[in-house]
């Protein structure tokens, strides 16, 4: 019975720490999709050679090699045509106008409107939830792309 307890745990941790780094992966990769396209202070890489993902900031006067490729960020324009996507979807959408219109302001220096939007509006606090799932979702098809462009596997990379 003490055997299969640990083996139980072993394997628990395992998924847990597989889950965790699945996440961080998530989250670093959408923060490099999703920086604003005017930032030249920094700039997201993945190596092909060390399956690796990094960061590099102007200041460091890092020099990137050829094995590097740089990670894409989203444009402006689709980062709008997302925010729209998502804003369309939603049946019977009272403050439909007003979310639009804020979304159309949006400008080079900001990743999503929606994201701050949605948390600082109490009406639209009910959408937070549905945002996020959505936004994965076209975040991991823009990763896909990459991907199949180059033909690598983020998911396999470390991040340095």
């Amino acid at each position: 019975m003490k055997i299969q307890n640990d083996v139980d745990t072993a394997v628990s941790f395992e998924i847990n720490n597989l889950l965790y780094m699945t996440e961080s992966l998530n989250q670093w990769l959408s923060k490099a999709i999703t920086h604003p396209e005017n930032n030249d202070e920094v700039k997201y890489y993945y190596n092909k050679q060390q399956r690796e993902l990094f960061m590099v900031d102007k200041a460091d006067g890092v020099l990137i090699n050829a094995d590097s490729l740089e990670i894409p960020c989203l444009s402006l324009k689709e980062r709008i045509a997302i925010q729209m996507d998502f804003i369309h979807r939603i049946e019977n959408f009272g403050l439909f106008d007003r979310v639009v219109s804020e979304i159309n302001k949006q400008d080079k220096n900001s990743s999503f409107i929606l994201d701050n939007l949605l948390l600082s509006d109490k009406k639209l606090n009910l959408l937070i939830d549905y945002w996020a799932e959505f936004k994965v979702e076209q975040l991991n098809y823009v990763i896909n792309d990459f991907e199949d462009e180059h033909d690598i596997n983020l998911k396999a990379a470390n991040i340095r």
